[in-house]
């Protein structure tokens, strides 16, 4: 059916069933061999597949748990989000999902504000923003500006000198979603 559909709309969003964790209704995510079969009808109708991988919990800022981000191993291009409204403001579960983690892979202390820096030592640990990128995949960061009135606190040279030879590209957007 899904080679049907393509020749008629313009985009398709697939999802896996609906299930309750910790008393909520979510999405799962596809099965392995669901993903390989999508990119395959979508690679023939030359058709891009976008698959969300890792999701914040509405937080400007996470990090991954064990198991997570589950990047197919065909991806090609990964986009690394980060919430920019997140900067400066305290580490905690408020602002920053898996806390915790982030601080380990940081350096800083629960309650400390987290700066550019830690946001940038972050992405840059393998564990961290680099965590489950296929080798052959191209990696770019994007940041976030929405819900952010703080410009003065985002260094340019800093990202770039940062981020330049570990990612590919980064850029700077208001991607404002629905509340």
């Amino acid at each position: 059916m899904l080679p049907d559909l393509l020749g008629e709309v313009g985009n398709i969003l697939i999802t896996g069933d609906p299930i309750e964790v910790d008393g909520h209704i979510k999405l799962s995510g596809l099965a392995k061999n669901q993903l390989i079969a999508l990119k395959q009808v979508c690679t023939e109708n030359h058709r891009c597949l976008i698959v969300e991988a890792d999701g914040s919990k509405r937080r400007p800022l996470k990090a991954p748990a064990d198991w997570e981000p589950v990047i197919p191993d065909f991806s090609d291009l990964v986009i690394v989000v980060v919430g920019l409204a997140g900067l400066m403001k305290p580490l905690n579960e408020e602002n920053v999902f898996r806390s915790q983690i982030f601080a380990q892979l940081t350096g800083l202390e629960s309650g400390q504000a987290v700066d550019l820096k830690a946001i940038l030592r972050y992405l840059k640990h393998p564990l961290g923003g680099l965590k489950g990128i296929p080798e052959k995949a191209k990696k770019y960061v994007l940041f976030n500006f929405a819900r952010f009135d703080c410009p003065e606190f985002v260094d340019m040279k800093l990202i770039d000198e940062q981020l330049n030879g570990v990612f590919d590209h980064f850029f700077i957007e208001d991607i404002s979603l629905p509340s």
